[in-house]
């Protein structure tokens, strides 16, 4: 009798990547301060990257440039009363100029800080996540939740968007 209840329990399990069982809320692993190890937008790194472009120039010929950029310290806070604040400090590189023939690069960066608001759903396997002033609101679906990790993952217009996080 005890081997069927333990494989009913183990064929449960809500999150695809686990844990099986948890004695802690969902809300309570949410909550805390947490570090972005991981974001992708389909696969493609978006915390460190670069890309290339191309403008036309006075003289009608197109100039190639790339555009690299560096993430560090992206931090979420997720607060029991259901707001989150993140910051992001990023650095970042691009061409200064987008007439002249010649490419000049300009260097870039600050920090970043916002707010918003955050809520379980659908029965705690999806995080809402309403960002303040920009009216985006992001739907993840949650792959992992560990009370030191976080799995998201998202689809938006056909992009894949996925975030992986560790509690500081």
């Amino acid at each position: 009798m005890a081997t069927i209840i333990f494989c009913s329990i183990v064929s449960c399990k809500k999150y695809e990547n686990g844990p099986s069982i948890s004695l802690r809320s969902a809300e309570s692993r949410v909550s805390g301060d947490w570090s972005v190890t991981f974001w992708s937008d389909n696969n493609e790194d978006c915390i460190h990257g670069s890309q290339t472009d191309f403008y036309t120039c006075t003289d009608g010929y197109d100039v190639y440039y790339t555009y690299t950029w560096d993430y560090t310290n992206l931090s979420y806070t997720f607060n029991k009363n259901g707001q989150f604040t993140y910051s992001r400090t990023y650095t970042d590189r691009s061409a200064s100029d987008h007439t002249s023939c010649n490419v000049e690069y300009v260097n870039g960066g600050g920090t970043e800080n916002g707010s918003g608001s955050w809520e379980l759903q659908s029965k705690n396997t999806k995080l809402q996540m309403q960002y303040n002033g920009d009216n985006i609101i992001s739907t993840y679906d949650i792959k992992e939740l560990r009370e030191s990790e976080m799995m998201l993952e998202g689809n938006y217009g056909g992009s894949i968007i996925k975030m992986t996080f560790e509690k500081k």
